[in-house]
């Protein structure tokens, strides 16, 4: 029988439920009385909770629409999310915000070039690992799953984040990555040799 198949339930259970209730706690914190923009359920994606990168978003995406089709393809530069924000805030408060989206960074600063790279990347990335996780080896399911468990991260967090250009949440991603193809590659070398 393979690792996967002894995961125990009792550990898997206690995670649950502690992730369940620090979920809880953070919903009875009293954001409003902290200074913070409160939550608001009624509304997904209102600025309340999206405490106004939606402003930032709507403009990033209107820099993007109108550059030009060299521009659109290959990106406006690492710095055009700044200046995006700069040039067409509607208010000072914006002057100089970052994109806080990974996905509008990508596809504003590298283009839709540099956007499907990267999609490429992941896409790659994600086909080594289901080829780990479906392996006999406890080693190469292990790896698997971690880097798995950050590929589920980075979309998560891309959503609110630039985090593609945020080293110290990118390293273990890269890195868990590398190792991760490698030896699914290496995987690979040594069936074809049986």
């Amino acid at each position: 029988m393979r690792w996967i198949d002894h995961l125990n339930l009792r550990t898997l259970s206690y995670a649950a439920i502690a992730l369940v209730c620090g979920l809880s706690i953070f919903m009875l914190v009293d954001l409003r009385g902290l200074g913070m923009l409160p939550l608001s359920f009624s509304e997904p994606f209102s600025s309340a909770n999206l405490q106004g990168r939606n402003v930032i978003w709507a403009r990033l995406w209107e820099a993007f629409i109108h550059a030009d089709a060299w521009q659109m393809i290959i990106g406006m530069g690492l710095a055009a999310d700044s200046f995006a924000t700069t040039y067409y805030a509607f208010t000072g408060h914006l002057v100089g915000a970052r994109a806080h989206n990974s996905y509008l960074y990508l596809i504003l600063c590298t283009g839709v070039l540099g956007f499907g790279l990267f999609a490429a990347f992941v896409i790659e990335v994600l086909r080594h690992v289901s080829r780990l996780i479906g392996h006999d080896d406890e080693e190469s399911v292990r790896l698997g799953l971690l880097t798995g468990l950050f590929l589920l991260i980075f979309p998560w967090f891309s959503l609110t984040t630039e985090i593609v250009i945020r080293p110290q949440l990118m390293v273990l991603l890269f890195f868990f990555a590398g190792v991760a193809v490698q030896r699914s590659l290496l995987i690979t070398s040594v069936d074809k040799k049986r």
